[in-house]
């Protein structure tokens, strides 16, 4: 399964195990998750992902819309993922 900003793939989801209504797995990023990888690290770090003040994010990233996954049976929407450094992948699929 893969990982997709918009129609731009940024990596490779393995392992993914069901704890509704969140999806883990395993991320495996490629070349263009580079651009991503100080968002993600700020996402997950509850210490300094307060919303006070104007993230210094591309608004378009924080857009659930622009989230998808893509596997055998098309593509699906889903809200913005989590992922952790040690590569740990948090999704929810968007209803």
């Amino acid at each position: 399964m893969r990982l997709l900003f918009r129609d731009k793939p940024i990596g490779e989801i393995t392992n993914l195990q069901g704890d509704q209504p969140w999806w883990v797995g395993d991320f495996v990023p490629n070349s263009e998750a580079s651009d991503f990888a100080e968002f993600f690290s700020w996402m997950v770090d509850e210490e300094r992902n307060t919303l006070e003040g104007e993230p210094r994010f591309d608004v378009a990233w924080w857009t659930d819309e622009n989230w998808f996954v893509e596997g055998n049976d098309g593509s699906h929407g889903i809200y913005v993922p989590a992922i952790y450094e040690d590569g740990e992948i948090y999704i929810r699929y968007r209803t």
